[in-house]
């Protein structure tokens, strides 16, 4: 199967994704694995980790303010003493880049520009600008651990642009503060899993598919035939799991009761009900509040 590697990411396992956007993506993923769509991969671009020798200080039109600089001999950009790390597109745990690409960013990193920031005796405060839907669940909470570490030594927002939802949410809740733009969404807090049955396909195309295997559970939740109950049950019941897990990173955050964050049913919200929720403390600019950030560090 063309893309399996991706599909195995997609398919079959727990995700933290907000739904609608999570609809989407998995739709569009189906098509390319059916061939009814290019993936259209490009090569990722220049890594900031690279060094060609040059003086080039590129900026960044896509972050706040249009004038946050990328210094290549950085693993993080920055404008003034703010480092400025994005937590943009779907979410993954190893990319294998430092900046996102390809519309995702990995856990490994926002890892990478975390502790470089940490390190860094010029940066004074950490921004996560948030443009995400969220994704996987594999590294997403140990992440927004080490955010929430990081904010005893320096201050750590989470600016949202257009959406901090669910893996993205987990992370933005490890900061100090959350602000919102005013369109911006948050929450999601919750896990969803989808299964890939291809029997019915497999059965109009005349292929059958026989499972050889060891152990009474080594196929289970396997594509080639429907999802038997007891399977889901057990599935069901890992995907609880990790959502308790979830709805404690989002209580401790934000100084909430485990039950307020699980009575919102994986709902987002927009900024005016997230204040009431406590799932954002202000509604500005991702503009304004890198200024605040940046005259609060001075």
């Amino acid at each position: 199967m063309r893309y399996a590697h991706l599909a195995r990411r997609a398919f079959g396992r727990p995700l933290l994704l907000e739904p609608r956007q999570g609809a989407v993506w998995l739709d569009s993923f189906a098509r390319v694995l059916q061939g009814r769509q290019d993936l259209g991969v490009a090569p990722p671009r220049f890594s900031a980790m690279e060094d060609d020798g040059s003086e080039r200080r590129p900026v960044y039109a896509s972050l706040p303010v249009g004038l946050v600089e990328r210094d290549y001999r950085k693993a993080f950009a920055q404008y003034r003493n703010v480092a400025v790390l994005q937590v943009d597109g779907t979410l993954v745990n190893n990319l294998g880049t430092v900046d996102p690409w390809c519309g995702m960013t990995g856990y490994d990193g926002l890892r990478t520009q975390l502790a470089a920031a940490m390190n860094d005796s010029s940066v004074k405060g950490i921004a996560l600008v948030c443009d995400s839907p969220g994704g996987e669940v594999a590294g997403c909470f140990d992440l927004a651990d080490q955010v929430r570490a990081a904010r005893e030594d320096k201050p750590v927002w989470a600016i949202v642009d257009s959406m901090a939802c669910s893996a993205a949410f987990a992370l933005a809740v490890g900061a100090g503060r959350i602000t919102c733009s005013s369109v911006g969404y948050t929450g999601s807090v919750g896990v969803i899993c989808a299964h890939w049955d291809l029997s019915a396909a497999l059965a109009e195309a005349g292929v059958k598919v026989t499972m050889i295997y060891a152990g009474e559970h080594k196929a289970d939740g396997n594509e080639y035939e429907p999802l038997p109950e007891a399977v889901r049950a057990q599935f069901q019941k890992e995907i609880d799991a990790i959502a308790g897990l979830f709805f404690e990173v989002v209580a401790r955050g934000r100084g909430i009761g485990v039950e307020a964050v699980q009575a919102t049913q994986a709902n987002s919200y927009l900024p005016d009900d997230a204040l009431k929720r406590k799932f954002c403390d202000d509604i500005l600019s991702p503009t304004e509040a890198l200024l605040e950030l940046a005259e609060l560090t001075a």
